[in-house]
């Protein structure tokens, strides 16, 4: 299918990677794309755009701030484990125990032990800051995700959009900024 002209494309992504990473890491950062398309295959967002698109945009986001392999192999990866078959034992497998807890630490905790959407936000929150402690590149990529997010919410309703805009300026920015990744921020 072909790309709409303002999506990042897996040739976009590997053309950034491949100016400052070697050729072992920019196979790996393609290899782990190969596996988001094929884990994400058929799955479109509620734009219509297919889903793969979203974990490159996210990865190219990184990519730009020249982050590592493991972190935009990461990036790529950061639903599978959520929405897809695959499994953190999976993704520790095919790119190790460094990508499957980064996805790990992004992913959040599944609905069903909760009472409540504000109740589940912050276990997911503060699954996602313990997962920081451990790596802060979990919140790099958690960032990069919410940009894109926010960039594409012109397809949700108006109470998802003031919703996810609040959480946004609540937790997102202060944290952007707190970690000093002002452009990120501002965008």
């Amino acid at each position: 299918e072909d790309k709409p002209s303002h999506l990042i494309s897996a040739t976009d992504l590997s053309e950034v990677v491949s100016r400052y990473m070697d050729s072992a890491d920019t196979q790996r950062v393609y290899d782990a794309f190969l596996l988001a398309a094929e884990a994400h295959d058929g799955v479109k967002r509620k734009s219509g755009e297919l889903y793969i698109f979203h974990p490159l945009e996210v990865a190219h986001t990184l990519a730009e701030l020249y982050m590592d392999a493991d972190t935009i192999c990461a990036a790529l990866l950061h639903d599978v484990i959520e929405d897809t078959p695959f499994t953190k034992a999976d993704l520790s497998k095919l790119f190790g125990n460094v990508v499957a807890d980064l996805v790990d630490g992004v992913t959040k905790l599944s609905g069903g032990e909760f009472t409540s959407r504000q109740e589940a936000v912050a276990a997911s929150f503060h699954k996602m800051m313990l997962a920081m402690t451990q790596d802060f590149r979990v919140v790099l990529i958690k960032l990069a995700d919410r940009l894109h997010n926010v960039k594409t919410l012109g397809v949700r309703n108006s109470e998802a959009k003031r919703r996810i805009a609040q959480e946004t300026l609540d937790i997102h920015v202060p944290l952007a900024r707190r970690m000093g990744m002002n452009a990120l921020r501002k965008e």
